[in-house]
């Protein structure tokens, strides 16, 4: 198996663990998962084709199943999945953005020491979430749509840590790190508008990185903006693949 496969089914483990809920509708089939949530928010809801055996029958029947719940959806496909751009085209969706899929190992980790005006802490299980709203603004994301997702009771199970960065009791910089069984997963990593350009969001992630190996992961993966590109490969990640991505509406 390689490093690209083994963290895209760390990707479907970690995904497993959070997309639990009786408003939630999920489907897998070779190659292919497909998934519903009741919120109107087109990444909470769509289909990620993971292998090439997942076949145009197979996507063309999920397709239809979540336009039908007349929810905006994404589909995501690796970049080792080819030759469906025009069944996607066919199918009334559009080319959004090609998703960076990246990821570090313990040997190639380059950590970067934490600004002194930077406090780093995780959130206890039993604090408020008051980084919410830092991650939805950082995301463009409404509320509503993280809450899924980002839910107090995932934020307070044994596998996820909640990162706060901050000066003088300002929250400057937030992330978030979810652990499977080998593999941690770095998400929402936001920083305050007014905290930019100051190594903040370099230094959450490295924390964030080096706990996930003292916690005994063997690879640490993210998703990267175009924006947090550099940032990660200075500490050592690399790109394994892009996600195309694609979005969809109603029917």
């Amino acid at each position: 198996m390689d490093v690209a496969d083994e963290v895209a089914r760390a990707h479907a483990e970690i995904g497993r663990l959070l997309t639990t809920g009786p408003d939630v509708w999920t489907e897998r089939q070779p190659g292919v998962s497909a998934h519903i949530s009741p919120l109107p928010y087109a990444g909470c809801n769509g289909l990620y084709v993971f292998g090439p055996e997942a076949t145009a029958e197979m996507i063309t029947s999920l397709v239809a199943r979540v336009q039908a719940s007349g929810l905006p959806f994404t589909v995501k496909l690796r970049s080792s999945v080819t030759g469906l751009d025009a069944m996607l085209d066919g199918l009334g969706l559009h080319f959004h953005e090609d998703l960076p899929l990246m990821a570090v190992e313990p040997d190639a980790f380059r950590p970067v020491a934490c600004p002194p005006a930077l406090a780093l802490r995780t959130l206890t299980a039993d604090e408020p979430r008051f980084h919410m709203d830092l991650v939805a603004h950082g995301l463009g994301s409404p509320r509503g749509a993280l809450d899924l997702v980002m839910s107090e009771a995932n934020q307070a199970k044994p596998f996820w840590g909640s990162y706060v960065g901050e000066v003088d009791g300002a929250l400057a910089v937030t992330g978030s790190s979810i652990a499977g069984a080998e593999h941690a997963g770095l998400i929402a990593i936001a920083t305050d508008d007014d905290f930019r350009r100051r190594g903040y969001a370099a230094a959450l992630t490295s924390r964030m990185v080096a706990d996930a190996f003292a916690g005994g992961a063997r690879r640490v993966f993210l998703h990267s903006s175009e924006m947090g590109f550099r940032l990660y490969e200075a500490l050592g990640f690399r790109k394994l693949e892009d996600l195309r991505v694609w979005v969809g509406g109603p029917a």
